[in-house]
């Protein structure tokens, strides 16, 4: 009988965070700042966070050079996840939807959003039927909900802001 091992999980990075100093991990609990990973299935969905110290980190992504590296990868995350967030915010309110929870803040609901998307996506023709417009709409709004959620998990309520404050505006 042959056993198979299963695969190590796949991570993405998110951002590091002050708010927690525990590593998720190890439970070491004297970090300056902890690593936000997403945890990712077969499909490459999140499935999960975690927060892990930097060497720990290094250790789940099998990365060369440790923690160094491992922070200073996500430290460049963060600005990525920031944009995405700042970004997602902007779209909400172009088409009409809660960042937070994706629903639709328009009384015509997600009708309304859809056609606000044909005309910011070039009018109808982009599309051969409005139905791959709603679809590439959801996929946009889950996107957008995802972004603000991991800024979130970060610590982060106003992305733009944080963005200004650290001269990325």
């Amino acid at each position: 009988m042959t056993t198979t091992e299963a695969p190590a999980p796949a991570f993405r990075y998110i951002g590091t965070t002050d708010e927690t100093n525990v590593c998720e991990d190890c439970g070491r609990s004297d970090l300056q700042r902890a690593v936000v990973l997403a945890l990712l299935d077969a499909d490459g969905n999140v499935e999960d966070r975690v927060r892990y110290g930097s060497d720990c980190a290094a250790r789940a992504l099998s990365i060369r050079g440790g923690g160094r590296a491992v922070a200073k990868a996500a430290e460049n995350a963060r600005i990525a996840t920031l944009k995405a967030a700042a970004e997602a915010y902007e779209r909400a309110e172009r088409l009409l939807f809660d960042p937070a929870t994706g629903e639709p803040t328009h009384e015509r609901g997600f009708a309304r959003t859809v056609g606000t998307m044909i005309r910011f996506n070039g009018g109808p023709g982009r599309w051969t039927d409005r139905g791959e417009a709603e679809q590439f709409t959801r996929q946009l709004i889950e996107r957008s909900v995802q972004a603000v959620q991991d800024a979130r998990l970060l610590g982060i309520a106003d992305p733009a802001r944080e963005l200004r404050r650290l001269g990325y505006a």
